[in-house]
Protein backbone atom coordinates (compact mmCIF):
# COMPACT_ATOMS: atom_id res chain seq x y z
CA UNK A 1 0.00 0.00 0.00
CA UNK A 2 1.23 2.94 -0.83
CA UNK A 3 0.33 6.77 0.02
CA UNK A 4 2.44 8.57 -2.64
CA UNK A 5 0.99 9.09 -5.71
CA UNK A 6 2.81 10.07 -8.67
CA UNK A 7 2.38 14.03 -9.65
CA UNK A 8 1.97 14.61 -13.36
CA UNK A 9 4.29 17.47 -14.27
CA UNK A 10 3.22 20.66 -15.05
CA UNK A 11 3.47 24.65 -14.88
CA UNK A 12 3.67 26.60 -11.84
CA UNK A 13 0.61 27.58 -9.85
CA UNK A 14 -1.63 26.42 -12.78
CA UNK A 15 -0.55 22.97 -12.89
CA UNK A 16 -1.92 21.22 -15.82
CA UNK A 17 -4.79 24.03 -16.10
CA UNK A 18 -3.87 25.17 -19.39
CA UNK A 19 -3.53 22.02 -21.19
CA UNK A 20 -6.78 20.99 -19.67
CA UNK A 21 -8.05 23.86 -21.78
CA UNK A 22 -6.20 22.54 -24.84
CA UNK A 23 -7.15 19.30 -25.07
CA UNK A 24 -8.14 17.19 -22.13
CA UNK A 25 -8.05 14.03 -23.64
CA UNK A 26 -4.20 14.34 -24.42
CA UNK A 27 -3.78 15.65 -21.09
CA UNK A 28 -5.42 12.38 -19.47
CA UNK A 29 -3.23 10.36 -21.86
CA UNK A 30 -0.18 11.62 -20.01
CA UNK A 31 -1.15 10.00 -16.60
CA UNK A 32 -0.30 6.36 -17.91
CA UNK A 33 2.33 7.26 -20.10
CA UNK A 34 4.01 9.45 -17.09
CA UNK A 35 2.96 7.53 -14.18
CA UNK A 36 1.31 4.61 -14.50
CA UNK A 37 -2.57 3.19 -13.48
CA UNK A 38 -2.70 6.17 -11.00
CA UNK A 39 -1.25 9.90 -11.38
CA UNK A 40 -2.38 13.02 -9.86
CA UNK A 41 -3.07 16.36 -12.23
CA UNK A 42 -3.56 19.75 -11.10
CA UNK A 43 -5.63 22.31 -12.12
CA UNK A 44 -4.88 25.57 -10.68
CA UNK A 45 -5.98 25.51 -6.85
CA UNK A 46 -7.48 21.87 -6.98
CA UNK A 47 -6.14 18.19 -7.88
CA UNK A 48 -7.43 15.24 -8.93
CA UNK A 49 -6.40 11.60 -8.40
CA UNK A 50 -6.65 10.01 -11.98
CA UNK A 51 -7.63 5.95 -11.53
CA UNK A 52 -6.70 3.78 -14.93
CA UNK A 53 -7.35 0.04 -13.72
CA UNK A 54 -10.74 -2.16 -13.94
CA UNK A 55 -9.06 -2.99 -9.81
CA UNK A 56 -9.72 0.88 -9.34
CA UNK A 57 -13.00 0.88 -11.23
CA UNK A 58 -14.37 -1.94 -8.91
CA UNK A 59 -13.14 -0.19 -5.83
CA UNK A 60 -14.88 3.05 -6.45
CA UNK A 61 -17.86 2.23 -8.28
CA UNK A 62 -18.94 -1.30 -7.10
CA UNK A 63 -17.37 -1.83 -3.78
CA UNK A 64 -16.96 0.96 -1.87
CA UNK A 65 -19.65 2.88 -2.85
CA UNK A 66 -20.51 5.01 0.27
CA UNK A 67 -16.97 6.53 0.29
CA UNK A 68 -17.37 8.00 -2.51
CA UNK A 69 -20.20 10.84 -4.03
CA UNK A 70 -20.55 12.84 -6.56
CA UNK A 71 -17.11 15.19 -7.89
CA UNK A 72 -17.92 18.40 -6.36
CA UNK A 73 -17.03 20.91 -9.32
CA UNK A 74 -18.65 18.59 -12.77
CA UNK A 75 -21.58 18.09 -10.61
CA UNK A 76 -22.15 21.60 -9.26
CA UNK A 77 -21.66 22.87 -12.59
CA UNK A 78 -24.07 20.12 -14.47
CA UNK A 79 -27.16 20.86 -12.11
CA UNK A 80 -27.27 24.35 -13.60
CA UNK A 81 -29.03 22.63 -16.14
CA UNK A 82 -30.40 19.39 -15.01
CA UNK A 83 -31.39 20.50 -11.97
CA UNK A 84 -30.95 17.33 -8.95
CA UNK A 85 -32.14 14.40 -11.13
CA UNK A 86 -30.42 11.26 -11.23
CA UNK A 87 -27.35 11.64 -12.94
CA UNK A 88 -26.64 14.99 -10.69
CA UNK A 89 -27.76 14.21 -7.40
CA UNK A 90 -25.61 13.41 -4.22
CA UNK A 91 -25.39 9.84 -2.95
CA UNK A 92 -28.22 10.16 0.04
CA UNK A 93 -30.57 11.10 -2.50
CA UNK A 94 -29.64 8.29 -5.71
CA UNK A 95 -31.54 5.17 -4.30
CA UNK A 96 -35.34 7.16 -3.91
CA UNK A 97 -34.71 8.67 -7.44
CA UNK A 98 -33.40 5.50 -8.76
CA UNK A 99 -36.46 4.10 -7.74
CA UNK A 100 -39.13 6.53 -9.23
CA UNK A 101 -37.24 6.08 -12.41
CA UNK A 102 -36.04 2.52 -12.33
CA UNK A 103 -39.74 1.60 -13.63
CA UNK A 104 -40.00 3.82 -16.97
CA UNK A 105 -36.96 1.55 -18.05
CA UNK A 106 -38.35 -2.19 -17.29
CA UNK A 107 -37.86 -4.71 -20.24
CA UNK A 108 -41.54 -4.83 -21.03
CA UNK A 109 -41.69 -1.25 -21.41
CA UNK A 110 -38.37 -0.85 -23.18
CA UNK A 111 -40.40 -2.68 -25.99
CA UNK A 112 -43.48 -0.26 -25.86
CA UNK A 113 -41.05 2.38 -26.96
CA UNK A 114 -39.56 1.13 -30.19
CA UNK A 115 -42.41 2.45 -32.31
CA UNK A 116 -41.80 5.78 -31.14
CA UNK A 117 -38.72 5.68 -32.30
CA UNK A 118 -38.98 3.85 -35.25
CA UNK A 119 -41.66 7.16 -36.25
CA UNK A 120 -38.90 9.31 -35.81
CA UNK A 121 -36.42 7.64 -38.03
CA UNK A 122 -39.39 7.00 -41.02
CA UNK A 123 -40.37 11.44 -40.08
CA UNK A 124 -36.94 13.12 -40.34
CA UNK A 125 -35.79 10.56 -43.15
CA UNK A 126 -38.25 11.49 -45.04
CA UNK A 127 -37.31 14.89 -45.09
CA UNK A 128 -33.93 14.49 -46.89
CA UNK A 129 -33.28 14.16 -50.88
CA UNK A 130 -30.66 11.88 -52.50
CA UNK A 131 -27.93 14.09 -53.42
CA UNK A 132 -28.03 16.67 -50.59
CA UNK A 133 -24.98 17.20 -48.76
CA UNK A 134 -25.42 17.85 -44.96
CA UNK A 135 -23.88 17.42 -41.43
CA UNK A 136 -24.31 13.47 -40.95
CA UNK A 137 -23.93 14.32 -36.96
CA UNK A 138 -26.96 17.00 -36.62
CA UNK A 139 -29.19 14.57 -38.97
CA UNK A 140 -28.75 12.03 -36.35
CA UNK A 141 -29.87 14.82 -33.62
CA UNK A 142 -32.59 15.98 -35.29
CA UNK A 143 -34.06 11.76 -34.98
CA UNK A 144 -32.77 11.45 -31.95
CA UNK A 145 -34.26 14.58 -30.60
CA UNK A 146 -37.48 13.46 -32.47
CA UNK A 147 -37.69 10.00 -30.83
CA UNK A 148 -36.84 11.60 -27.30
CA UNK A 149 -39.84 13.77 -27.36
CA UNK A 150 -42.04 11.30 -28.58
CA UNK A 151 -41.04 8.56 -26.25
CA UNK A 152 -40.76 11.01 -23.39
CA UNK A 153 -43.90 13.30 -23.89
CA UNK A 154 -45.90 11.35 -26.92
CA UNK A 155 -45.15 14.91 -28.13
CA UNK A 156 -44.24 15.94 -31.62
CA UNK A 157 -41.44 18.47 -30.81
CA UNK A 158 -40.79 19.45 -34.39
CA UNK A 159 -41.65 23.13 -34.14
CA UNK A 160 -39.61 23.93 -31.01
CA UNK A 161 -36.77 21.28 -31.30
CA UNK A 162 -34.14 23.69 -32.88
CA UNK A 163 -34.53 26.23 -29.81
CA UNK A 164 -34.47 23.28 -27.53
CA UNK A 165 -30.96 21.89 -29.71
CA UNK A 166 -29.58 25.41 -29.30
CA UNK A 167 -30.39 25.74 -25.76
CA UNK A 168 -28.87 22.22 -25.04
CA UNK A 169 -25.84 23.04 -27.07
CA UNK A 170 -25.71 26.72 -25.32
CA UNK A 171 -25.58 24.65 -22.24
CA UNK A 172 -23.01 22.43 -22.91
CA UNK A 173 -20.55 24.72 -24.01
CA UNK A 174 -20.88 26.97 -21.45
CA UNK A 175 -20.08 23.82 -18.81
CA UNK A 176 -16.89 23.15 -21.26
CA UNK A 177 -15.67 26.75 -20.83
CA UNK A 178 -16.39 26.62 -17.37
CA UNK A 179 -14.78 23.81 -16.31
CA UNK A 180 -11.43 25.04 -18.19
CA UNK A 181 -11.74 28.72 -15.97
CA UNK A 182 -12.59 27.50 -12.18
CA UNK A 183 -11.76 31.27 -10.84
CA UNK A 184 -14.77 32.44 -13.32
CA UNK A 185 -17.37 34.92 -11.82
CA UNK A 186 -20.50 32.99 -10.59
CA UNK A 187 -23.49 32.54 -12.49
CA UNK A 188 -25.17 35.50 -10.97
CA UNK A 189 -22.58 37.58 -12.69
CA UNK A 190 -24.37 38.83 -16.57
CA UNK A 191 -21.07 38.13 -18.24
CA UNK A 192 -21.14 37.02 -21.44
CA UNK A 193 -20.70 33.06 -21.09
CA UNK A 194 -22.64 33.49 -18.05
CA UNK A 195 -25.99 34.52 -19.84
CA UNK A 196 -25.38 32.09 -22.58
CA UNK A 197 -25.95 29.74 -19.18
CA UNK A 198 -29.29 31.67 -17.82
CA UNK A 199 -30.85 32.16 -20.99
CA UNK A 200 -30.43 28.04 -22.35
CA UNK A 201 -31.43 27.27 -18.76
CA UNK A 202 -34.69 29.26 -19.39
CA UNK A 203 -35.10 27.61 -22.41
CA UNK A 204 -35.34 24.20 -21.05
CA UNK A 205 -37.53 25.34 -18.10
CA UNK A 206 -39.89 27.11 -20.50
CA UNK A 207 -40.17 23.96 -22.49
CA UNK A 208 -40.45 21.29 -19.80
CA UNK A 209 -42.50 23.00 -17.30
CA UNK A 210 -45.09 23.28 -20.07
CA UNK A 211 -44.80 20.17 -20.94
CA UNK A 212 -45.83 18.70 -18.03
CA UNK A 213 -48.40 21.08 -17.53
CA UNK A 214 -49.96 19.79 -20.92
CA UNK A 215 -49.75 16.65 -19.37
CA UNK A 216 -51.38 17.55 -16.19
CA UNK A 217 -54.44 18.91 -18.13
CA UNK A 218 -54.63 16.17 -20.73
CA UNK A 219 -54.18 13.04 -18.02
CA UNK A 220 -52.20 10.07 -18.50
CA UNK A 221 -52.68 7.08 -20.30
CA UNK A 222 -49.78 7.69 -23.33
CA UNK A 223 -47.64 5.17 -22.09
CA UNK A 224 -44.57 7.16 -22.82
CA UNK A 225 -41.78 7.57 -19.98
CA UNK A 226 -43.49 11.09 -17.98
CA UNK A 227 -46.61 8.59 -17.90
CA UNK A 228 -44.19 6.13 -15.71
CA UNK A 229 -42.46 8.99 -13.40
CA UNK A 230 -45.67 10.09 -12.21
CA UNK A 231 -46.83 6.78 -12.05
CA UNK A 232 -44.19 5.49 -10.00
CA UNK A 233 -44.37 8.77 -7.74
CA UNK A 234 -42.75 11.35 -9.40
CA UNK A 235 -45.46 14.49 -9.02
CA UNK A 236 -43.31 17.40 -8.17
CA UNK A 237 -43.11 19.59 -11.06
CA UNK A 238 -39.75 20.30 -10.24
CA UNK A 239 -38.45 16.87 -9.63
CA UNK A 240 -40.27 15.89 -12.65
CA UNK A 241 -38.57 18.83 -14.99
CA UNK A 242 -35.34 17.55 -13.51
CA UNK A 243 -35.29 14.21 -14.52
CA UNK A 244 -36.78 14.89 -17.80
CA UNK A 245 -33.68 17.40 -18.37
CA UNK A 246 -31.67 14.43 -17.53
CA UNK A 247 -33.07 11.75 -19.89
CA UNK A 248 -33.89 13.99 -22.57
CA UNK A 249 -30.01 14.88 -22.56
CA UNK A 250 -28.93 11.24 -22.32
CA UNK A 251 -31.39 10.12 -25.14
CA UNK A 252 -30.48 12.66 -27.69
CA UNK A 253 -26.85 14.13 -26.53
CA UNK A 254 -25.05 11.10 -26.18
CA UNK A 255 -27.03 8.49 -28.38
CA UNK A 256 -26.91 10.34 -31.04
CA UNK A 257 -23.01 11.38 -30.59
CA UNK A 258 -22.32 7.10 -30.29
CA UNK A 259 -23.93 6.85 -33.35
CA UNK A 260 -22.29 9.63 -35.04
CA UNK A 261 -18.80 8.26 -33.88
CA UNK A 262 -20.04 4.56 -35.53
CA UNK A 263 -20.67 6.05 -38.77
CA UNK A 264 -17.19 7.77 -38.60
CA UNK A 265 -15.12 4.64 -37.87
CA UNK A 266 -17.34 2.72 -40.44
CA UNK A 267 -14.93 3.06 -43.24
CA UNK A 268 -11.92 1.41 -41.42
CA UNK A 269 -13.21 -1.66 -41.58
CA UNK A 270 -13.49 -2.98 -45.31
CA UNK A 271 -16.90 -4.33 -45.93
CA UNK A 272 -18.61 -3.65 -42.36
CA UNK A 273 -21.08 -1.16 -43.81
CA UNK A 274 -22.13 -3.32 -46.32
CA UNK A 275 -22.57 -6.35 -43.90
CA UNK A 276 -24.42 -4.13 -41.39
CA UNK A 277 -27.02 -2.74 -44.18
CA UNK A 278 -27.88 -6.40 -45.60
CA UNK A 279 -28.31 -7.48 -41.80
CA UNK A 280 -30.98 -4.36 -41.59
CA UNK A 281 -32.46 -5.14 -44.76
CA UNK A 282 -33.00 -8.97 -43.18
CA UNK A 283 -35.00 -7.17 -40.20
CA UNK A 284 -36.98 -4.90 -41.95
CA UNK A 285 -39.70 -5.08 -39.46
CA UNK A 286 -39.26 -3.52 -35.84
CA UNK A 287 -36.12 -3.69 -34.14
CA UNK A 288 -36.43 -4.09 -30.16
CA UNK A 289 -34.74 -6.75 -28.35
CA UNK A 290 -31.02 -7.12 -27.92
CA UNK A 291 -29.22 -9.86 -30.66
CA UNK A 292 -31.64 -8.96 -33.54
CA UNK A 293 -28.89 -6.97 -34.94
CA UNK A 294 -25.40 -8.51 -33.79
CA UNK A 295 -23.00 -7.55 -36.22
CA UNK A 296 -24.55 -3.73 -35.54
CA UNK A 297 -24.90 -3.96 -32.03
CA UNK A 298 -21.43 -5.29 -31.98
CA UNK A 299 -20.15 -2.01 -33.86
CA UNK A 300 -22.00 0.56 -31.83
CA UNK A 301 -19.94 -1.17 -28.69
CA UNK A 302 -16.64 -1.00 -30.20
CA UNK A 303 -16.91 2.84 -31.01
CA UNK A 304 -18.38 3.58 -27.53
CA UNK A 305 -15.17 1.86 -26.40
CA UNK A 306 -13.22 4.53 -28.58
CA UNK A 307 -15.38 7.48 -28.07
CA UNK A 308 -17.66 7.15 -25.33
CA UNK A 309 -20.05 10.42 -24.97
CA UNK A 310 -19.14 10.04 -20.90
CA UNK A 311 -15.56 10.87 -21.47
CA UNK A 312 -14.74 11.17 -17.32
CA UNK A 313 -16.29 10.06 -14.27
CA UNK A 314 -15.48 12.11 -10.75
CA UNK A 315 -15.89 11.16 -7.29
CA UNK A 316 -15.55 13.01 -4.27
CA UNK A 317 -13.98 10.66 -1.46
CA UNK A 318 -15.73 10.92 1.68
CA UNK A 319 -13.70 8.98 3.95
CA UNK A 320 -9.96 7.55 4.15
CA UNK A 321 -9.61 4.31 1.91
CA UNK A 322 -7.13 2.14 -0.03
CA UNK A 323 -7.86 2.10 -3.37
CA UNK A 324 -5.85 -0.12 -6.54
CA UNK A 325 -2.92 -0.36 -3.72
CA UNK A 326 -2.78 3.87 -2.69
CA UNK A 327 -4.65 5.43 0.00
CA UNK A 328 -6.94 8.08 -0.86
CA UNK A 329 -8.32 10.55 1.80
CA UNK A 330 -11.68 12.05 2.59
CA UNK A 331 -11.85 15.53 0.43
CA UNK A 332 -9.61 14.16 -2.60
CA UNK A 333 -11.16 13.87 -6.17
CA UNK A 334 -10.87 10.75 -8.15
CA UNK A 335 -10.99 10.07 -11.86
CA UNK A 336 -11.90 7.23 -14.04
CA UNK A 337 -12.06 7.91 -17.70
CA UNK A 338 -13.51 5.31 -20.01
CA UNK A 339 -11.81 7.26 -22.57
CA UNK A 340 -8.32 6.40 -20.90
CA UNK A 341 -9.26 2.90 -19.46
CA UNK A 342 -10.68 1.56 -22.38
CA UNK A 343 -7.60 2.05 -24.41
CA UNK A 344 -5.62 -0.13 -21.74
CA UNK A 345 -3.65 -2.54 -24.17
CA UNK A 346 -3.71 -5.27 -21.55
CA UNK A 347 -7.57 -5.77 -22.13
CA UNK A 348 -7.61 -4.17 -25.91
CA UNK A 349 -4.71 -4.64 -27.86
CA UNK A 350 -3.93 -2.16 -30.54
CA UNK A 351 -6.58 -0.12 -28.62
CA UNK A 352 -6.45 2.55 -31.39
CA UNK A 353 -7.66 0.26 -33.94
CA UNK A 354 -11.69 0.04 -34.76
CA UNK A 355 -12.43 -3.84 -34.22
CA UNK A 356 -16.02 -5.04 -33.71
CA UNK A 357 -15.08 -8.33 -33.24
CA UNK A 358 -13.50 -7.58 -29.87
CA UNK A 359 -17.12 -7.79 -28.94
CA UNK A 360 -18.08 -11.34 -31.19
CA UNK A 361 -19.35 -14.31 -28.85
CA UNK A 362 -17.12 -15.62 -26.81
CA UNK A 363 -14.72 -12.39 -26.57
CA UNK A 364 -16.56 -10.35 -23.76
CA UNK A 365 -13.81 -7.49 -22.29
CA UNK A 366 -12.38 -8.11 -19.06
CA UNK A 367 -14.86 -7.01 -16.19
CA UNK A 368 -14.61 -3.25 -15.47
CA UNK A 369 -12.60 -2.44 -18.67
CA UNK A 370 -15.22 -1.47 -20.71
CA UNK A 371 -17.43 1.02 -18.43
CA UNK A 372 -19.71 3.19 -21.26
CA UNK A 373 -22.49 3.35 -18.83
CA UNK A 374 -20.52 3.58 -15.37
CA UNK A 375 -20.62 0.58 -13.38
CA UNK A 376 -22.07 -0.48 -9.76
CA UNK A 377 -25.38 1.35 -8.34
CA UNK A 378 -24.85 4.33 -10.55
CA UNK A 379 -24.75 2.46 -13.72
CA UNK A 380 -26.66 4.75 -16.40
CA UNK A 381 -30.49 3.39 -16.01
CA UNK A 382 -30.75 3.85 -19.61
CA UNK A 383 -28.02 1.73 -21.12
CA UNK A 384 -30.29 -0.68 -22.52
CA UNK A 385 -32.90 1.95 -24.08
CA UNK A 386 -29.51 3.64 -25.64
CA UNK A 387 -28.78 0.47 -27.07
CA UNK A 388 -32.37 -0.60 -28.45
CA UNK A 389 -32.46 3.38 -29.60
CA UNK A 390 -28.97 3.33 -31.37
CA UNK A 391 -30.02 -0.27 -33.51
CA UNK A 392 -33.37 1.43 -34.52
CA UNK A 393 -31.67 4.19 -35.46
CA UNK A 394 -28.74 2.96 -37.55
CA UNK A 395 -30.86 0.15 -38.84
CA UNK A 396 -32.89 2.95 -40.42
CA UNK A 397 -30.55 4.84 -41.93
CA UNK A 398 -28.67 1.69 -43.46
CA UNK A 399 -31.83 0.62 -44.90
CA UNK A 400 -32.44 4.18 -46.67
CA UNK A 401 -29.54 5.77 -47.51
CA UNK A 402 -25.95 5.26 -48.34
CA UNK A 403 -23.77 8.51 -46.69
CA UNK A 404 -20.55 9.27 -48.61
CA UNK A 405 -18.04 11.44 -46.28
CA UNK A 406 -16.91 14.45 -47.74
CA UNK A 407 -13.72 14.40 -45.43
CA UNK A 408 -11.30 11.66 -44.48
CA UNK A 409 -9.90 10.06 -41.21
CA UNK A 410 -11.99 10.53 -37.40
CA UNK A 411 -13.10 14.45 -36.90
CA UNK A 412 -11.80 15.33 -33.55
CA UNK A 413 -14.07 15.41 -30.67
CA UNK A 414 -15.43 18.43 -29.22
CA UNK A 415 -15.13 17.53 -25.27
CA UNK A 416 -17.65 18.98 -22.75
CA UNK A 417 -20.22 16.78 -20.65
CA UNK A 418 -20.16 14.51 -23.37
CA UNK A 419 -17.84 13.34 -26.42
CA UNK A 420 -18.84 14.52 -29.77
CA UNK A 421 -17.37 14.94 -33.30
CA UNK A 422 -16.62 18.41 -34.51
CA UNK A 423 -18.78 17.82 -37.60
CA UNK A 424 -19.41 14.99 -40.14
CA UNK A 425 -19.72 15.85 -43.65
CA UNK A 426 -21.73 13.39 -46.17
CA UNK A 427 -23.31 13.11 -49.93
CA UNK A 428 -26.54 11.60 -49.60
CA UNK A 429 -26.88 8.82 -52.09
CA UNK A 430 -29.87 6.16 -52.48
CA UNK A 431 -29.03 2.70 -51.41
CA UNK A 432 -29.00 0.30 -54.61
CA UNK A 433 -31.53 -2.15 -54.69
Amino acid sequence: MSTTIPTLSGAPLLGNLLELRRDWLALLARVPAECGDVGRIRLGPVSGLVFNSPEAVRTIFVDHTDAFDKGPTLARLVRVFLGNGLLTCDRADHAEQRRLVAPAFLPARLNAYAPFITASVDAVCATIPHGAELDLHTLILQIAMAAMGRTLFSDDLAAIAPRLEAALSDGLAWLAWRVGHPLSLPLAVPTRHNRLATGAVRVLDEVLFGLIARRRAAGPGRGDILDHLVEAGATDDRALRDQLATLLLAGFETTAASISWLWALLGEREGLEEAMREEAQGRAGEVRGTGELALTERAWKEGLRLYPPAHTIGRRVERDLEVAGHVVRKGDVVIVSPWLLHRRPEAFPSPEVFDPDRFAPGHTPPRYAWIPFGAGPRVCIGGAFAAMEARIIVAGLLRRFRFERLTSGRPAPIISLTLRPTSLPVRVLAVSP
